[in-house]
């Protein structure tokens, strides 16, 4: 009996996983394509039919400066949780953000919330440039400067390291920054938010 159980359960258990989504192509991310089964094209109600009305949350989401997007929270409240941003209406995202670093999603190179600097410049292959800090929108990239990463991929760092105030000056403010920049270095960032940008 135990031995007919364990071949029902490997014989079923695919298809158990696959319909809560938990196979891992299912999380994968190619910024350039999809996050998991969600792609350019995707609708809201697409996404209650692939993951559930009970996981899919209608959301006026904030776009900075005070605006707000029409948009949705997939997975509210739980490690998988992240937000679309609706380019028309209720249909083809512009904007995907991942802040939870312990989520399932996950990228072929690797790279996940927490990677320091230095190891996103290894998954490009190069150095890249990002914004300065003590403004709106601090630490966030600008360009791969044509490096192996998808223009679609857009990160931001951030750190709770201490620096000299005349250090912190000197990468303050909205400007374009290197990553090999030395006050950057010394920062010790690491990557706290992931998005996919569809916009660009």
């Amino acid at each position: 009996m135990k031995s007919l159980f364990t071949l029902v359960l490997i014989t079923f258990l695919p298809f158990f996983i696959s319909a809560k989504g938990e196979d891992k192509d299912d999380w994968l991310i190619d910024p350039s394509e999809k996050v998991g089964k969600i792609n350019k094209n995707t609708s809201e109600e697409e996404l209650i039919r692939i993951y559930g009305k009970e996981n899919v949350k209608r959301q006026q989401l904030p776009a900075g400066e005070g605006m707000f997007v029409e948009g949705a929270i997939l997975f509210a409240g739980t490690k998988n949780e992240l937000l679309i941003e609706w380019r028309g209406k209720l249909k083809n995202p512009e904007r995907i953000t991942i802040s939870s670093s312990k989520g399932l999603w996950w990228f072929s190179n690797g790279l996940k919330i927490g990677d320091s600097l230095e190891k996103v410049e290894k998954y490009n292959s190069t150095v890249f440039k990002l914004t300065g800090f003590q403004w709106d929108y601090p630490g966030r990239t600008t360009s791969w400067e044509k490096g192996k990463l998808s223009e679609n991929l857009q990160l931001d760092f951030w750190t709770d390291k201490k620096i000299a105030e005349s250090d912190a000056q000197k990468i303050a403010g909205d400007g374009e920054f290197k990553s090999s920049n030395k006050v950057m270095k010394k920062m010790k960032l690491e990557v706290k938010t992931i998005f996919i940008r569809w916009d660009l």
